[in-house]
């Protein structure tokens, strides 16, 4: 799938790809985004890049895809069919059960515990899927040795794909990073999904990811830790979103201009 070739619609100054699942699947097991980070974007993310140029160059500066169901209704609002939500703990199983042996994966992110339990997971459900490394960094700001080390790492096991799991906006900037120093590298930012797939947290039931409600799940589930991400942030959003886009259909035809600057 050529870069060309995708349909895009810019939501909060970031163009969101039309990919589905499947087509998002297909471009990282064949290497079609190969050297290029891939960032999920959900209602959290794109309130940073409202608030956060500097964000928004890093989201901007990768493939931007449709994860929550907030971003895919408003980047729908221009040109994007129903298709465009390739969510992170649906895509990285979509990904492994394909089976490929000649597509390498590395893992990192998370706690030593989930990513132990994440490649047990991965052996007994994906046995054919080629698993070359996991890191798990310490929860804070690497140094530059640390960083080197990691992405030594990560090249000398040859890898294919890098699965990021560190959370927004971390992930996002540690991909924007290391994707100049890993350039054969697909880099994909899946959030919690190294949790889900390990079973270390719950994910949302069928019926809430269908209507959109994961976000009321997961506060449910953390509140103390996600109550300011979705009780704050994704009003933000759809507060911004919405007049964005009124003035996108009030904008005089030919007249351009940057909604999030």
């Amino acid at each position: 799938m050529s870069e060309r070739n995708r349909a895009r619609s810019r939501v909060a100054g970031v163009d969101v790809a039309d990919v589905s699942l499947d087509q998002a699947a297909e471009a990282i097991i064949s290497g079609a985004w190969s050297g290029r980070a891939v960032h999920l974007c959900n209602a959290f993310t794109m309130s940073l890049c409202y608030r956060d140029a500097g964000y928004r160059e890093t989201i901007r500066s990768g493939i931007a895809l449709a994860d929550g169901l907030p971003v895919a209704y408003w980047a729908r609002g221009d040109h994007l069919g129903p298709r465009s939500r390739p969510r992170g703990p649906a895509l990285l199983p979509r990904v492994l059960a394909d089976g490929d042996p000649s597509v390498r994966h590395f893992f990192y992110g998370a706690a030593p515990e989930t990513l132990e339990q994440l490649m047990q997971k991965v052996q007994v459900e994906h046995p054919e899927a080629t698993v070359v490394g996991a890191v798990s960094p310490p929860f804070r700001d690497l140094t530059t040795d640390e960083l080197a080390d990691d992405l030594r790492a990560v090249s000398d096991a040859n890898a294919d794909v890098l699965w990021v799991g560190l959370g927004t906006p971390r992930q996002d900037r540690f991909a924007a990073a290391a994707v100049d120093e890993l350039r054969s590298v697909t880099l994909v930012c899946v959030g919690a999904a190294f949790d889900f797939t390990a079973g270390t947290k719950r994910e949302a039931p069928v019926v809430f990811v269908a209507l959109g409600l994961e976000w009321l799940f997961r506060l449910l589930i953390e509140p103390r830790r996600l109550w300011r991400r979705y009780l704050l942030d994704t009003p933000y959003f759809l507060i911004r979103a919405g007049l964005e886009a009124a003035r996108r259909r009030l904008r005089t035809p030919g007249r351009s201009a940057d909604p999030a600057a």
